[in-house]
């Protein structure tokens, strides 16, 4: 009875539901980032130097072309939870 009143109610519901769903996905990324910064972190030995395969000139590159990667993934997240 509420559908055939106000039909507008559907597409309230489901934009909430989309929301949701977008909400969980960044939740998901934060935590993905988190837990892979703490495993490189703790992967880090103090006076060992790098991990083998980083060059110490692309070090501070990769780490950063991969934050960028997350954050141009997050935004497009949130662009579409704002839709």
């Amino acid at each position: 009875m509420t559908i055939a009143q106000n039909p507008a109610a559907i597409k309230q519901d489901i934009y909430t539901q989309k929301l949701l769903e977008i909400d969980a996905q960044i939740a998901s990324l934060r935590t993905r980032l988190e837990k892979r910064t703490q495993d490189f972190l703790k992967s880090l030995v103090p006076g060992q130097g790098l991990p083998t395969g980083y060059r110490r000139s692309g070090y501070l590159s990769q780490i950063k072309q991969k934050i960028l990667e997350i954050q141009i993934e997050e935004q497009s997240l949130e662009a579409k939870k704002g839709c």
